[in-house]
């Protein structure tokens, strides 16, 4: 399977912005939209591919992992807020926050050189890679199914500590993104620190989706040495940001 750069143009803008290769583009796009896995999925490829080096997948696996726009708009938006708009705020202030973490992450990097291009596949897929294509579909979608299942069983157990919603919310949002979101409407803090609560939960994105991509990884030699710190940076931004958008909501 070849994943395909975006336009020239694009991929170069992109390049010289965050000190990643044209070929890197074609992680940092899908990453930022479609959110996880997309994003974990496509570093894989591209590193195992040769197409980047590891010191690059290491930055990019940083920012190409959030939750994606459809979650972010539709579940947490629409479906906790009742709001579309609250929905989109909050994923403006992701995407601000990811892109912000990504300079950071780049600060004193030198921009790689090109990879190999990988316009043409050496040859055909045919039924043994289909079959492959599937199959390894399927496993990620029970690893994402067992991560997500395992730690709603902790927010179940977590939800039987004498301890105020704050506190719940906290845990949730900290352990898997869905339950910290699930959590929102019950804090005490009204709409606009719902909002923002929701903002950090979101930058996070919950432990659950960090061990998914670091399964995704392992066996690809990625380290995750600024995984964590850039997480986190994305979180206080974010939620900085809902602060901001909050009067206007």
């Amino acid at each position: 399977m070849c994943l395909q750069s975006p336009p020239r143009f694009i991929s170069n803008k992109l390049s010289k912005l965050f000190r990643i290769s044209p070929e890197g583009a074609a992680a940092l796009i899908p990453g930022l939209i479609s959110g996880f896995p997309a994003g974990a999925l496509s570093v894989r490829e591209l590193y195992k591919s040769g197409r980047i080096d590891r010191a690059e997948a290491e930055r990019l696996i940083c920012f190409t992992n959030n939750p994606s726009a459809a979650f972010v708009t539709g579940f947490v938006g629409k479906g906790i807020f009742g709001d579309l708009k609250t929905g989109l705020c909050l994923f403006a202030a992701l995407q601000l926050s990811t892109l912000i973490a990504a300079l950071a992450t780049g600060k004193g990097v030198k921009a790689p050189e090109n990879g190999a291009l990988c316009a043409k596949p050496e040859k055909t897929p045919g039924a043994k890679e289909f079959a492959l294509a599937v199959k390894n579909s399927a496993l990620s979608m029970l690893n994402i199914a067992a991560f997500i299942t395992f730690f709603s069983v902790i927010c179940g157990y977590i939800s039987k500590i004498p301890a105020g919603a704050e506190v719940h919310g906290a845990l949730y949002g900290f352990l898997e993104i869905g339950n910290g979101a699930a959590s929102l409407s019950a804090l005490p803090f009204g709409l606009t620190g719902s909002f923002i609560a929701a903002g950090a939960f979101i930058g996070w994105s919950g432990l659950s989706v960090h061990l998914q991509v670091a399964t995704l990884c392992f066996d690809t030699g990625i380290r995750f040495k600024k995984y964590i710190a850039s997480k986190l940076l994305c979180s206080a931004l974010c939620a900085l940001f809902c602060a901001a958008l909050a009067p206007l909501m």
